[in-house]
């Protein structure tokens, strides 16, 4: 019982941390302060968003456009490495603006430290009407997931 109730009200910080911030996650980008930042770390969260994603939407028949900018910034690596598995993975990912009847659904997403630590991260990931949120942790140079996945529809 002593267990449960800190469990309990962890998931509740959790949920709430990652509802508060997916309000705001419209910008795309990658916000992570520079100390802790790995490349190593960020190609983790995109495999792990790139497999949570097709399975929740079907790859060859999803079409997805990149919201908010024409074109990928070079140094946002995770957006880069996102499209690209995104593509890899048989999704039509495009950046641009889209024609008036295109059936792309938008993306939107964020990576950033959660607290301004540099060893826990927070994505943020819309497609569509659909929000993918998850937490990682980073220690010692291995970075795992720190909690479930949690997809809104």
């Amino acid at each position: 019982m002593k267990f449960v109730i800190p469990a309990i009200a962890f998931l509740a910080v959790s949920s709430l941390l990652v509802t508060g911030c997916s309000a705001t996650a419209r910008q795309n980008g990658t916000y992570i302060e520079e100390q802790g930042y790995s490349y190593r770390y960020i190609a983790f969260i995109t495999d792990d968003a790139v497999q949570k994603i097709s399975t929740v939407l079907p790859p060859a028949k999803t079409q997805i456009r990149l919201s908010n900018t024409a074109e990928l910034d070079p140094r946002d690596y995770f957006g880069r490495s996102l499209m690209e598995g995104l593509r890899q993975h048989g999704f039509s990912a495009t950046t641009g603006t889209p024609d008036e009847d295109s059936s792309f659904l938008p993306l939107t997403y964020a990576l950033s430290n959660l607290d301004k630590n540099p060893g826990k991260f927070h994505v943020v990931i819309n497609i569509g009407s659909m929000q993918f949120t998850r937490l990682y942790s980073a220690n010692a140079g291995k970075i795992v997931p720190a909690s479930v996945w949690s997809v809104r529809r």
